[in-house]
């Protein structure tokens, strides 16, 4: 299980997180992982269409207060 990995600017997430995700997928593959949770903040467009670009799909959003 991966917790959580970032990109030092939201302009990374198309090279760098692309990297990442891609290799993620790879050994996730490797050891019979069929699923991806990942988790966005609604105004976060830029990381919202890098998953998108994954074929990752929204499957709930939160909201408490």
């Amino acid at each position: 299980m991966i917790d959580d990995f970032c990109v030092s600017s939201p302009m990374y997430w198309q090279s760098v997180g692309s990297k990442l995700l891609e290799e993620l997928q790879r050994l996730a593959k490797a050891k019979g992982c069929t699923q991806i949770l990942a988790v966005c903040g609604a105004n976060d467009e830029l990381k919202r269409k890098f998953m998108q670009h994954f074929g990752l799909k929204i499957a709930s959003e939160w909201y408490v207060g």
